[in-house]
């Protein structure tokens, strides 16, 4: 699904280059339910980015699902990031005047839908993660963990082939956390592919494969 090979990232820092990813080599199957934990700048959030196509390394290549992203213009990478994944925010994004359903549906605004079929796709989404009494609700009306879940449900509404999660659970009680895992744990069970980026080792231990990345490197 997806494979990174020798992949380099760096900054150029007034004089100083700064190399943040040293020669990533990963590949990530269809259906993994993978973790990637490393401290504060260790470079995870910067392999992040550059698996969901916002950032493009310095030198490597990266496939997603057998396609070389480096040849996709600015358009086609956010047609194929829209379509290929779906990203959890760890503060959930979430716009204040919007309600539930209608946070849901925004991905789909530019999929040529009618409004009824995209009602009725975040519909489902928001079931799937167990709000279906809370379509009409606005931020402020909803727990934390409860816009979380508004959250995944938008990652997923449009069947992505893999969801990206930076640390879902930073903004959340342990037991509202782990609420939230089951739901990942469920995704993952259908065939999604999940990718959990996190600095909890407790977190990490959720997935079925743990990557630990410190100083830019893979060390495990």
């Amino acid at each position: 699904m997806l494979s990174l090979s020798s992949i380099t990232k760096s900054y150029q820092l007034w004089s100083e280059n700064i190399q943040v990813l040293k020669w990533i080599n990963l590949s990530i199957e269809d259906g993994e339910f993978v973790a990637i934990i490393g401290p504060s700048w260790s470079g995870k959030s910067t392999l992040m980015n550059i698996l969901w196509l916002l950032d493009r390394p310095t030198s490597g290549k990266y496939y997603l699902d057998g396609k070389d992203t480096s040849v996709l213009s600015s358009n086609a990478e956010a047609q194929f990031r829209g379509e290929k994944i779906g990203f959890v925010f760890q503060g959930y994004n979430l716009i204040a005047r919007l309600s539930a359903l209608e946070q849901v549906m925004l991905p789909l605004d530019y999929q040529g839908l009618s409004q009824k079929k995209k009602e009725t796709l975040a519909k489902e989404a928001l079931v799937r993660v167990g709000l279906e009494s809370k379509f009409h609700h606005k931020p402020t009306e909803l727990s934390g963990g409860q816009q979380q879940r508004v959250a995944i449900a938008r990652a997923i509404v449009w069947s992505p082939s893999v969801i990206l999660a930076d640390e879902p659970t930073g903004a959340l009680d342990s037991k509202t956390g782990v609420e939230v895992l089951d739901i990942f744990h469920s995704l993952n069970d259908e065939g999604r592919t999940l990718i959990l980026i996190t600095h909890d080792l407790a977190i990490s231990q959720h997935a079925k494969r743990v990557i630990k990345i410190f100083d830019g490197n893979i060390v495990a």
